[in-house]
Order: structure tokens, then C-alpha cells, then sequence
């Protein structure tokens, strides 16, 4: 008689319980996949809209600080203009109220008074008395206006004067120390009459505003915890620009009232980066690109930009922050559940493979079983099967049709002895 088909290892290299096994990863896997797809997606989405709303939050916190310190130097000039007013009959003191309007504030730079031309006869064609903070924090006064300085001739002046009421300049480079940008805010000097008579100027350093910022930077990149400004991929930064785009606050202060936003948003490929810089320049406040289908780049990096503008100024303070890094978190929460399913289909695939293997040993020792009845050996046992259930049953009709085919050779044994003898 012929080997069972059992003895071949070829014919059945692939084994029920490995397809089964298979399957049931297989399967598995497409219904975790799916799930996890969406619940990344959601989760994802509710990560960056928190971050969104986070980002917004610390806009507010640094808008307001912006307008506070703007505010300290305003408030500085206005409580002071009455005073000088008041005193507009007695010159020498002026220089006193000048120092006096720098010591009491912190945040104004330097402060003065410009008259208008031989409004003190006796004290010459031009009368200015000054103060001014040092880098010591000493004040030191003095006079400005000489035969190589005369202030009535300066095109900023004049047209100060044609201001009724009091307003921020346009930011310059200061007179006495030539890199350092200041903004100055003028408010006219009345007399009895009502008559303008000059101007009080008080100099803000924007290097303040500057240097404010730049503290406030580790509440933007807070989210990332990338604390180094090489860091390009992650690290977020901040800036100020004017009405026309120019740079008043930014992380490389060579920009500063020398560089544009608009000249650096015409090298990007598209035209999203100017049009943000209009949104800006408008005084509108707004996230940029407010959506997935978008995208901003700027100088080379793919930014979001959120900015707002700053009150009673035409500034607008902006933060740009990489976009990766507000979607890190998403993109981290992403490689955690994948792997976890991949962690967790292992467990299944190990398991499962055991599982199977063990449930279908006993049909493998029945298949041994019924090859050993095949080759004439019905006496064979049978496997013992604990469990109740269909491998039981295959297992009892196995019996059933072994104990047949003994009682069946039996009888065709006797039939064959009867036949011999007759």
C-alpha cells in the first residue's frame, strides 16, 4: 500500500492554521487601521486648533504688553505738556520738567522741547532744553539747536507743527546714537492764547519693544520646547512691522527700519506671502492660512502666520511659527498609535498563531489517524478530545466509521471463509 499523502511536507506547506491565523491579523489590522485613521485625524485636528487658540492667546498677552509700554510713553507726554505749559513763562526751568519727565518714566529714552523761532528773544533764534537716559541710567540735559544743528530748518518739525493734536512719528535712526531706531511721540505746546508755540517730543527706544519680545518668546515655543533661534524647523519668532511693511522689531536687528517685509515676501514662488503682508499692512487681525488647503511660506520655511495689530499705532505684531511645529503633536500622537496597532498586532498574530495551532492539533492527529485506517490499520487510536464541540463530534463519527470498517473486513473475512469451504 501506497505512503499517506500526510508523509508529503510539500503538498502541505501551507498550513489551516497559518491562513487562519493570517486572516484574522489581516482583518484586524483593517479595522484598527481604519479606527485609528479617524481617531488621528480628529485628534490631529483638535491638537492644532489648540494650538491655534494657544498661539492667539500669547498674541493677546504680547499685544497688550506692546500697548502698555507704547502707552507708558504716551501717558508720559500728555501728564507733562501741562506742566511745561505752565511754566512757559519761566524758560530756565524747562530743562528741570525735560529731566524730570525722563527720570519719572522708565521707558522714555529721552525727552525735549522744540519752540518756534525767537520765541524766547532772549535766549536766542532757537530754544530746545533736552534729557536724556545714558546707558548708565544717569540723565544728562543740555540745549539743542546750534549754528550746525538748527532744528527750525528740519522738515519734521515743521510739519509737526501744522498738527493739531498729538500723534507718533515715523521711526528713525536717533541723532545721538545713530543704530539705535527710536519712535517719538509729539504733542504740541500751547500758549494763554492758545497759540502753538513748539512741541514736547519724548524718544522711545524700539529696542525696548524689541527686547520684550524677545522674553516673551519662550511662552510662543513653549508648545515645542525648541528653545534654539537656529532651530528653523521649530523654533517660532516674532516681529513688528509699520503701515508700509518696514521692520521695527524683529530677531535680526539688521532689519530693523532697513529691511522690508514686502522684499522678502516677493522671493516666495507664490503670491500668499504678499497678500498676508497686505492683510497686515491694513491693520486687519487674522491666522494666515486659516486652513489645511493652504499654505504660507516665507523665506524658505512653511509658516503660520498669526498677527494683530497694535492700537493707536499703524503697527502690527506677528508671530510666525513653523508649521511643523503646530502639527507636532499630532503627527507625534500619529507614530504613538501606529505603534501601538503595530505592537498590538504582533500580540494578535503571536496569539493568535498559538491559539489556532493549538485548536487545530487535534484535527491534524485526526487526519493521522484516518491516513494510518487508510493503509489497513484500524485498530489505530484515536486522539482523546476533551472539549465539546465539532472537533469532538469529527472525532466520534471518526470512531464510528473505524469501528464500520473493522466490523465490515470482519464479516467480509467470514463470507470469504464461507465461500472457500463450499
Amino acid at each position: 500500500m501506497k505512503d499517506s499523502v500526510l508523509n508529503d511536507p510539500k503538498k502541505y506547506k501551507h498550513s489551516f492554521a497559518s491562513r487562519l491565523t493570517w486572516r484574522i491579523v489581516l482583518t484586524t489590522m483593517l479595522i484598527m487601521g481604519v479606527a485609528t485613521y479617524f481617531i488621528i485625524r480628529v485628534a490631529s485636528g483638535t491638537m492644532v486648533l489648540e494650538s491655534v487658540i494657544s498661539y492667539n492667546d500669547v498674541m493677546d498677552t504680547s499685544t497688550e504688553e506692546m500697548e502698555r509700554i507704547l502707552s507708558d510713553v504716551y501717558i508720559g507726554a500728555v501728564n507733562n505738556v501741562s506742566n511745561v505749559e505752565a511754566h512757559l513763562d519761566r524758560p530756565d526751568a524747562l530743562r528741570n520738567i525735560m529731566k524730570d519727565v525722563v527720570a519719572l518714566n522708565p521707558r522714555i529714552l529721552a525727552c525735549g522741547l522744540c519752540f518756534v523761532e525767537n520765541y524766547y528773544p532772549q535766549k536766542g533764534r532757537w530754544f530746545a532744553p533736552y534729557a536724556r537716559r545714558r546707558p548708565d541710567g544717569s540723565i544728562t540735559t543740555k540745549m539743542v539747536g546750534d549754528t550746525s544743528n538748527g532744528y527750525l530748518q528740519h522738515e519734521r518739525f515743521i510739519a509737526s507743527l501744522k498738527s493739531d493734536s498729538g500723534f507718533w512719528s515715523k521711526p528713525y535712526f536717533d541723532c545721538v546714537e545713530p543704530d539705535l531706531p527710536v519712535v517719538s511721540y509729539i504733542i504740541p505746546v500751547r500758549d494763554p492764547d492758545g497759540e502753538k508755540v513748539g512741541l514736547l517730543i519724548t524718544d522711545f527706544s524700539l529696542n525696548w519693544l524689541r527686547e520684550k519680545l524677545a522674553a516673551l518668546e519662550p511662552s510662543i515655543n513653549r508648545r515645542t520646547g525648541s528653545v534654539d533661534p537656529g532651530d528653523t524647523l521649530l523654533h517660532a519668532y516674532s516681529f513688528i512691522i509699520d503701515g508700509q511693511g518696514t521692520y521695527l522689531s524683529h530677531p535680526d536687528s539688521t532689519r530693523i527700519l532697513r529691511k522690508n517685509f514686502f522684499d522678502y515676501a516677493r522671493q516666495s514662488a507664490d503670491t500668499l506671502a504678499t497678500h498676508v503682508g497686505h492683510l497686515m499692512t491694513s491693520g486687519q487681525r487674522g491666522t494666515f492660512p486659516a486652513n489645511d488647503e493652504q499654505e504660507l511660506r516665507l523665506e524658505g520655511h512653511t509658516v503660520t502666520l498669526f498677527f494683530a495689530p497694535l492700537k493707536d499705532v499703524d503697527w502690527t505684531l506677528a508671530f510666525a511659527v513653523p508649521t511643523l511645529s503646530i502639527n507636532l503633536l499630532g503627527y507625534i500622537l500619529g507614530a504613538i498609535l501606529f505603534g501601538m496597532i503595530f505592537i498590538a498586532m504582533l500580540v494578535v498574530f503571536f496569539m493568535g498563531r498559538f491559539g489556532v495551532r493549538r485548536a487545530v492539533r487535534p484535527l491534524r492527529t485526526l487526519a493521522q489517524t484516518a491516513g494510518e485506517v487508510a493503509q489497513g490499520k484500524f485498530d489505530t487510536p484515536l486522539p482523546v478530545i476533551k472539549t465539546r464541540d465539532e472537533v469532538h463530534l469529527l472525532r466520534d463519527s471518526f470512531e464510528e466509521m473505524q469501528q464500520s470498517l473493522k466490523q465490515y473486513i470482519r464479516q467480509l473475512q467470514e463470507t470469504t471463509a464461507l465461500d472457500r469451504k463450499s
